[in-house]
């Protein structure tokens, strides 16, 4: 009797802290494992917001005007931006906030179209997509040349498809910025001027796409720019169509006959 009396109290304390300690580690092992959940939910509904909801390439289209369409890693809208008048009449009261790409590009081809802004006389349009992985850029500017320039095979007239992705340059930013223009049309300017110092960046920002591709085409083909760019037209579309082909019996060693181009860069 003298001995349990003794150790009983003990013992009972020696259990109490036993179930002391187990009960704070499990309340530690239960925030460890509630930290976990809480991570590993925010990590998918992170993966979820990037796929769904973050703009992961822009896609820009410019003849005069100037549309920016910004996407998600599905492709799908996010929003399409005006930037400037004729790309609101381009837009109209069209809604394409979850359509998927190709048929949000299709559409604004159509209003482009419809609104006259392409024509025989205006066939130029520059795509432009901006895109982190250089890879990806290349692989959606493909597919969306092939899809515009398949729109723009019509019965009156062949649309000239120029595509490029977009480098990231601070400074391109800035000037698209300051101009209101669109990166893309920014990055081509930028490309005319560097190769022909008779141009500044100012001086071309008004010109029109179409405009931009003749000056372009003119210093490719050592075409002298009329004062007039409706001349420079003229003659190019002349080269195009074989108009002075005769010349090659008059000057054979002097005169060469000039290749179709695509207005693809």
């Amino acid at each position: 009797m003298h001995l349990v009396s003794i150790t009983y109290p003990v013992f009972m304390k020696n259990i109490a802290k036993k179930q002391s300690r187990n009960h704070l580690w499990a309340k530690r092992f239960g925030g460890i494992a509630a930290a976990f959940v809480l991570l590993a939910g925010c990590a998918v509904g992170y993966g979820a917001y990037r796929q769904n909801y973050a703009v992961d390439t822009t896609v820009s289209l410019d003849v005069n005007p100037s549309v920016e369409i910004q996407v998600n890693r599905k492709d799908q809208v996010l929003e399409v931006t005006p930037l400037n008048e004729d790309g609101k009449r381009v837009i109209g009261d069209m809604d394409f906030s979850g359509s998927d790409l190709d048929v949000t590009v299709n559409a604004l081809i159509g209003s482009m179209l419809q609104n006259g802004y392409l024509s025989e006389l205006a066939n130029s349009i520059l795509i432009s997509v901006d895109n982190d992985d250089a890879q990806r850029g290349a692989e959606l500017q493909e597919q969306l040349t092939q899809e515009v320039n398949n729109l723009l095979q019509t019965n009156s007239f062949s649309g000239a498809v120029l595509s490029q992705t977009v480098s990231d340059d601070n400074t391109l930013r800035a000037q698209a910025e300051q101009y209101g223009i669109t990166l893309g049309k920014a990055q081509l300017i930028q490309q005319i001027a560097a190769e022909n110092s008779r141009y500044t960046f100012a001086d071309l920002v008004p010109l029109s796409i179409n405009e931009l591709n003749l000056l372009r085409l003119c210093d490719m083909h050592s075409v002298p720019i009329a004062t007039n760019i409706a001349t420079a037209e003229v003659l190019l579309r002349g080269l195009d169509q074989g108009d002075l082909d005769y010349r090659e019996g008059i000057h054979p060693d002097i005169v060469e006959p000039l290749p179709v181009h695509r207005a693809v860069c």
